[in-house]
């Protein structure tokens, strides 16, 4: 398996996304509408040592990342797909083009995650095909880059499970080892659910990338069985949303996470170059 970075460069609010207004992601909206102010943030990122960005397939981001690449030859990209959230972002902001756009993507990945009971009433197994071409046109953007891990959505992890669509998991391992010879890794808002459907399943995921913070924040159901859970597992957990949406400050978060918990790798969202000093000047001590 690829090495994974210890500390990764988290793209949400690249991409808008924030847990703590809605006047905060219009801001992140239009802020990072600019390729060149989320460059400079991977750019300082890559100062630091970390070098590692993860993101959905947002344009901009890509594009970012293709200038700091004219810079730096060693920028490693984590794919998080498919992009449940640009889907939502396309429909809402673009028109009614994109508006069809977004709930047609949005409906095939819920075709998809059907497919495996689909199969099982006899219809035909090109159901699966939805799934595979979906991934392939969300890695589309991806195919220049270097890319040791490539992890399926929370959103769609988490739906899977409640569908009881096991084996589409499964589906995208297998997919993904096969075709892009990268290890897969699943993201979850619910990881206390997950690891037991994991292990009854016998499921070969190795990667899963879930909340883990001080606070407790989206760690679901509880702090406590999630804790518990990444004591006992021998999988590799990237611990993410590890400053709680900003309330907790990055000398405590990083502490908690790989001094307290002795957690091998977290990803870290940055939204400005005075909080990307202050945060990764704590995280580099970890590298």
């Amino acid at each position: 398996m690829n090495k994974i970075d210890k500390v990764i460069l988290g793209a949400n609010p690249f991409e808008g996304v924030s847990y703590l207004s809605q006047e905060q992601r219009t801001h992140y909206r239009e802020k990072f509408s600019k390729i060149d102010n989320i460059a400079e943030i991977i750019e300082v990122a890559g100062d630091f040592g970390v070098n590692t960005i993860s993101t959905g397939n947002n344009p901009n981001v890509l594009k970012a990342i293709k200038v700091v690449e004219k810079e730096k030859d060693d920028v490693k990209v984590i794919p998080v797909i498919p992009s449940v959230y640009e889907y939502v972002k396309q429909s809402s902001l673009g028109g009614m083009s994109s508006l069809l756009d977004g709930i047609t993507k949005y409906n095939k990945l819920k075709i998809a995650l059907k497919a495996p009971s689909l199969i099982k009433k006899g219809l035909s197994k090109d159901v699966l095909g939805l799934f595979s071409d979906l991934i392939d046109l969300e890695l589309e953007g991806f195919r220049d880059f270097d890319m040791p891990v490539i992890i399926l959505h929370g959103v769609t992890v988490d739906m899977a499970i409640s569908l009881n669509q096991v084996e589409l998991l499964g589906v995208f391992c297998d997919f993904i080892r096969e075709k892009y010879d990268a290890e897969p890794g699943i993201a979850t808002h619910n990881f206390g659910k997950l690891m037991p459907v994991i292990e009854e399943n016998n499921l070969d995921i190795n990667i899963i990338l879930a909340p883990v913070n001080k606070r407790g924040f989206m760690m679901n159901p509880s702090q406590e069985k999630c804790l518990d859970l990444v004591a006992k597992t021998d999988k590799t957990v990237i611990a993410k949303k590890i400053l709680a949406g900003g309330v907790i400050d990055p000398k405590s978060a990083f502490e908690y996470i790989f001094d307290d918990l002795k957690i091998n790798n977290a990803m870290v969202g940055i939204a400005g170059l005075d909080e990307a000093y202050q945060t990764l000047r704590v995280a580099k001590k970890y590298l």
